[in-house]
């Protein structure tokens, strides 16, 4: 185990920021994080309270720079001591590598602050998108009346989860249940009338019948709650299922008999399809990418398998939400449940950054 500056995404706090972290939060309101390198979080600014709330979050608008990214903790008036985590990423600013650094490390920042003190959380792309106005706009007021039609996709997309969530997990209890009664039975007639104490402990002594249980539900579907709710970002996690024709794609993909693979997830959310399995050249790649929709995308470049998301920033909140809370458990079927493993993982939101050079480049790095 590295020291306390050691993070999960391979940064690394700075020995200064390890040092000065909690007295940070205790003395300032407005703190500014940043990565240097590519693999260090630092301090790159912080402020007292300026008086007010809206006066702090503000302070982000002068703060971020145009052409360089951050991570800021803005402290929550009215939340005890919450805080809000904003990431500002400037679109269309930053090379590719730095956009997927900063996307792959929120989590390791949110834990070296504390996930237990972030009340809420904001991404922004633009200066006004970091403004307290904007905000308010998007937390506050009356909700139902003053949402926009996207907004309103959101949190419809929202509520769909959610019910997701609660059916599964029913299916999840109803199966644990079933093959409860069912080892029960089988416990009982195998021990016999003379087992006495032995027979109840084999009943209720079964750790592993319990984990293997959960493990046959959770192959259907899995669905894991996030730490903490309400902010953009924390989102449920769903299994949608690959259906035939993707398993088939990807067992061709692990073969070598194709070099690029397209998984899409179907309009009512149900299975995750072949968009397309072929073999392109590098030159090739940019005109089999979808340029209006998310979607996955299952690449080769040389010897190296690469698993690409591509969400570009047209799409609908509703599609974003689909796809994102799907991505973990597709990439995970396609690794576990058919073998494929990946060297490199990247994400998009502008289609054209999607190239066979930018992949390359990420792969030549890979281990």
């Amino acid at each position: 185990m590295s020291g306390g500056g050691g993070l999960s995404s391979g940064i690394a706090a700075s020995p200064s920021l390890s040092a000065s972290i909690t007295s940070l939060k205790s003395s300032k309101s407005v703190i500014q994080l940043a990565i240097e390198n590519h693999d260090t979080l630092v301090e790159a600014g912080s402020r007292a309270g300026a008086g007010s709330y809206a006066a702090d979050h503000d302070a982000m608008q002068s703060l971020a720079k145009d052409d360089s990214a951050c991570y800021f903790f803005i402290k929550m008036s009215g939340a005890g001591s919450k805080w809000l985590f904003a990431s500002w990423v400037p679109e269309g600013k930053l090379k590719i590598k730095d956009r997927m650094v900063y996307a792959s490390s929120v989590d390791a920042a949110k834990k070296l602050f504390g996930e237990n003190l972030i009340g809420d959380e904001l991404h922004a792309t633009s200066k006004d998108e970091l403004g307290h106005q904007h905000y308010q706009q998007l937390r506050g007021g009356s909700r139902t009346d003053a949402l926009s039609a996207a907004e309103k996709e959101l949190e419809e997309a929202h509520a769909m989860e959610e019910r997701a969530r609660k059916e599964q997990s029913e299916i999840l209890q109803k199966k644990m249940a079933t093959t409860s009664v069912s080892s029960s039975s089988s416990s009982s007639s195998g021990s016999g009338a003379g087992s006495g104490a032995g027979g109840a402990s084999a009943l209720t002594g079964s750790p592993s019948v319990a984990r293997g249980i959960a493990s046959s539900a959770e192959s259907d579907t899995s669905i894991s709650k996030p730490a903490r709710g309400g902010g953009i970002g924390g989102y449920h996690s769903v299994a949608i299922p690959l259906s035939a024709d993707a398993k088939k794609a990807v067992t061709r993909f692990k073969g070598d008999e194709v070099n690029f693979v397209v998984l899409e997830i179907n309009a009512d959310s149900t299975s995750v399809l072949c968009g397309e399995a072929a073999t392109v050249s590098g030159g090739e790649l940019g005109g089999h990418v979808v340029k209006d929709m998310p979607r996955f995308y299952l690449y080769t470049v040389g010897a190296k398998r690469t698993f690409l998301y591509l969400c570009p920033g047209i799409c609908k909140p509703k599609h974003r939400m689909v796809y994102s809370t799907a991505k973990p458990a597709v990439m995970g079927a396609v690794t576990d449940l058919l073998g494929v493993q990946f060297d490199k993982t990247m994400e998009f939101s502008d289609p054209a950054d999607l190239t066979h050079k930018a992949v390359e480049e990420e792969c030549s790095g890979a281990a």
